[in-house]
């Protein structure tokens, strides 16, 4: 039987596995913290003021450019990830196909970054690190003490006692797998963010390192959708009704969230 201390450790990379989006550059570090909250703190004078309003909106813009085809790839590799019968070679393409548009989008949005940050001066930069790295800090004790949560949603679907070790196995094999290219990317996105914090962006040396990294998050992104096909198909009907409907709650609960932290 499983112990509660590893059924808890494994649900909880369902649970990101569950809700898998890969990001490149800038935008993931966009996401981990509230970068509005952050500039209050800063003594913005109204001219900076007005050119954070600016890339904001350009920032939005850009968005949603590539918003409706992301959204339809996603729909699409949902579909394969539901499915029967696992088609490696169609999810390639379709997660090829994400990171290239997710990789032009998070050119753009680095480019519009570094104009900001270039408007910062010294001592506001200074600030600016600071406050980043405290609620980086802040992010990996809430992630500790929220660790249960992943396991309670789990427990909504009554697995049985075989179920909950073959999700185990898939989810330990997924781990180890993975292991090495999470530390690889991670220092890959570091690289590109001393990009966006330099005075000077460049842009052929941020195309290289994201040329780098591209395999590395196909890969990712791979065994995260070939893991999620297999333990949704580890579900009999009503359990697959039910994770699908926690996910939708989930993803309601994102945008209040995302939407409390605009304010």
């Amino acid at each position: 039987m499983l112990t509660t201390k590893l059924l808890k450790q494994n649900i909880i990379i369902l649970s990101a596995a569950a809700t898998l989006t890969l990001s490149t550059g800038i935008q993931a570090h966009e996401r981990e913290y509230n970068q509005r909250a952050i500039y209050k703190q800063l003594d913005l004078t109204e001219q900076q003021h007005q050119d954070l309003r600016e890339v904001k909106k350009q920032t939005k813009d850009d968005t949603h450019v590539y918003k409706q085809d992301l959204k339809q790839l996603e729909q699409q590799l949902k579909t394969l990830i539901q499915s029967e019968r696992w088609d490696a070679e169609s999810a390639r393409a379709l997660i090829e196909r994400r990171q290239e548009l997710k990789s032009e989008l998070a050119l753009t949005r680095a480019l519009n970054h570094n104009y900001l940050w270039n408007v910062l001066d010294d001592s506001q930069q200074h600030k600016f690190t600071e406050l980043t790295a405290r609620k980086f800090d802040r992010k990996d004790i809430r992630q500790d003490k929220d660790s249960r949560h992943p396991l309670k949603r789990l427990n909504r679907l009554d697995l049985t006692e075989a179920q909950q070790q073959q999700i185990s196995a898939l989810l330990e094999q997924q781990k180890h797998q993975q292991s090495d290219i999470r530390q690889a990317v991670k220092a890959k996105k570091q690289d590109m963010l001393r990009l966006v914090r330099s005075t000077e962006f460049d842009q052929a040396q941020w195309q290289v390192i994201q040329q780098e990294m591209k395999e590395s998050q196909v890969a990712l992104a791979m065994s995260f959708s070939q893991t999620r096909h297999q333990i949704w198909n580890l579900l009999d009907e009503q359990q697959q009704g039910k994770m699908a409907n926690m996910k939708k709650r989930q993803g309601h609960g994102d945008k209040k969230r995302k939407h409390r932290e605009s304010v």
